[in-house]
């Protein structure tokens, strides 16, 4: 029964430190053309934005922002998409507009 436990905790142990050691390979910059929508959030947002946090799901950056006197209180805005989107040629003023939210 301890060697059962002692195994348990072993395999326990391995997965915590290989979801924290792979969490922390997910870090990385922006590129110019995120950046570029990270501040179109900005204009869109402004002074509303309490909070912001920039995530790495799988390859795309997402920016995580909480939001003061709004409807929404939270929202996230995948800025990999909406950069793949522009250089398809979506201009930056309807890539603006998506991101209102009827205010």
């Amino acid at each position: 029964m301890g060697k059962l436990f002692g195994l348990l905790a072993a395999i326990v142990i391995f997965i915590v430190v290989f979801i924290a050691l792979r969490s922390k390979s997910q870090v990385r910059e922006l590129t110019e053309s995120e950046e570029k929508i990270r501040q179109l959030v900005h204009e869109v947002y402004g002074e509303r934005i309490t909070s912001e946090e920039i995530l790495i799901q799988d390859s795309d950056a997402i920016v995580d922002l909480v939001l003061a006197n709004s409807e929404v209180e939270r929202l996230e805005i995948n800025l990999t998409n909406l950069a793949r989107k522009h250089a398809e040629g979506v201009s930056i003023p309807v890539l603006k507009l998506s991101m209102r939210l009827g205010d």
